[in-house]
């Protein structure tokens, strides 16, 4: 039921012209539930995972795969390659790409970086091979991460997009205003770089934040400076 819910989903938002990222956001080792964010996606599951999701839209080019949402609390080694962290194998970047890509899915796979998705330093040293050269550097943006402004953008954000696609996978402020996604958007522009807001979500627009304040795309303040 659970599969089929997120096929129906991925058809009915292809009907409203969108086109669908498919993300591995929470993961688990063995038997533990999948509750929370983990530093990276988990040796047990996540390949298996990726490779019946790659299966079951790899004839859908519009949609793409993130392959893991944030990482954070490794190294850049174990980001590509894996490691022992937290007391679990995680699979690394490289890993996940094989395990897509054996079951002949070619469509561009999103890789957040570290620190959450904030940090990009090493994005471009660790990236894994991909027969298709079909990666895409996904960075995360919010107003309390420790890149938050131009200078660090230029130094450590542009060295990345100047070599693969580059796209804000999430961009935020938990303030419920747009001051600070209004100055990341147009240096974004500036440099083609792509951004999507988070979220479409109905809840607090400080806590969440939240694009919307009721499903019918009712903006809060920061969802409107996003729109606009």
């Amino acid at each position: 039921p659970y599969r089929t819910a997120i096929v129906d989903l991925v058809a009915l938002l292809h009907q409203h012209g969108m086109v669908v990222i498919l993300d591995l956001h929470w993961s688990a080792p063995g038997t533990t539930l999948a509750e929370k964010q983990l530093p990276m996606a988990d040796a047990d599951h996540a390949l298996a995972f990726w490779k019946s999701v790659a299966t079951t839209f790899k004839n859908d080019r519009e949609v793409m795969f993130d392959l893991y949402n944030e990482p954070f609390g490794v190294s850049w080694a174990c980001w590509k390659n894996g490691c022992s962290a937290n007391g679990y194998q995680t699979a690394g970047m490289q890993a996940l790409v094989d395990a897509v890509r054996s079951v002949g899915a070619k469509q561009p796979l999103m890789l957040g970086g570290l620190a959450y998705a904030n940090d990009m330093t090493g994005w471009v040293a660790n990236m894994p091979t991909d027969p298709e050269k079909s990666l895409v550097a996904s960075h995360h943006d919010y107003n309390f991460n420790a890149c938050v402004d131009a200078a660090c953008w230029d130094a450590e954000l542009l060295s990345v997009a100047n070599v693969v696609p580059f796209v804000t996978g999430e961009l935020g402020e938990n303030d419920c205003a747009p001051g600070y996604i209004d100055g990341y958007m147009a240096w974004a522009d500036m440099h083609g770089v792509g951004y999507l807001g988070w979220t479409w979500n109905a809840w607090s627009c400080g806590a969440g934040p939240a694009l919307i304040t009721a499903y019918d795309g009712t903006p809060t303040a920061f969802g409107k400076g996003f729109r606009d």
